[in-house]
């Protein structure tokens, strides 16, 4: 992730036919990321999280989360920069769509599975009471690091917390970005232990008094 915004990123809300380069983007972005590919069945890293991520993204733009993509505003033709997939503090995921994407789990994770399943329960009970806008992921394509990417993609997020006065919870996957999120005023929960893989660090913001 970038260490600030570029005037080359523009921040675009991703439409249906986005789903594919998105999560293409996710999964160049996640490849080395230890607690994604831990909770995975050895075999197809990359082919597996292309399944996953696909169906998150298409889960979300058919529900009410938001999907945002950094693209290269001087070059259309380039792949997504970076995603962002958010759920607001109301967000609600269609039934079928909810089933889709547990059968697309089931498919990926295999003899996996009931740990995949032990690790979301254990994710959600993380979760805060208060009501508050989810950073469920966040990556940058490795050629993009560097460009400001995350930063514009967290604060485009933050501006839509910030107006609704809410506060924002995000699961780092790893220790070594803990200081870039203080950056933006996250604190740290706790660790959120998980099973067959690495934990991670919930993480919150508070609503903002600006």
């Amino acid at each position: 992730m970038g260490s600030s915004p570029s005037s080359d990123v523009l921040i675009t809300p991703a439409a249906p036919a986005d789903a594919d380069g998105a999560a293409e983007t996710l999964v160049q972005a996640f490849l080395a990321d230890p607690h994604m590919t831990g909770s995975l069945p050895t075999g197809d890293t990359a082919g597996q999280l292309r399944r996953l991520f696909g169906s998150g993204v298409r889960s979300a733009l058919r529900g009410s989360g938001h999907v945002y993509l950094a693209v290269d505003s001087e070059d259309s033709s380039v792949p997504p920069l970076g995603v962002a997939v958010w759920e607001p503090p109301t967000s609600k995921t269609p039934p079928l769509s909810a089933l889709t994407h547990l059968v697309t789990q089931a498919r990926v994770y295999g003899s996996r599975l009931p740990d995949a399943l032990r690790n979301a329960r254990a994710f959600h009970a993380h979760h805060p009471k208060a009501p508050h806008w989810f950073l469920a992921f966040i990556g940058a394509r490795p050629e993009a690091r560097g460009r400001g990417v995350g930063s514009a993609l967290i604060r485009q997020g933050l501006a839509h917390a910030d107006a609704e006065s809410v506060g924002v919870y995000l699961e780092s996957s790893s220790p070594d970005n803990l200081p870039y999120y203080r950056k933006f005023g996250f604190h740290e929960r706790g660790v959120i232990p998980a099973y067959g893989t690495s934990p991670a660090i919930g993480m919150w913001r508070p609503p903002s008094s600006t």
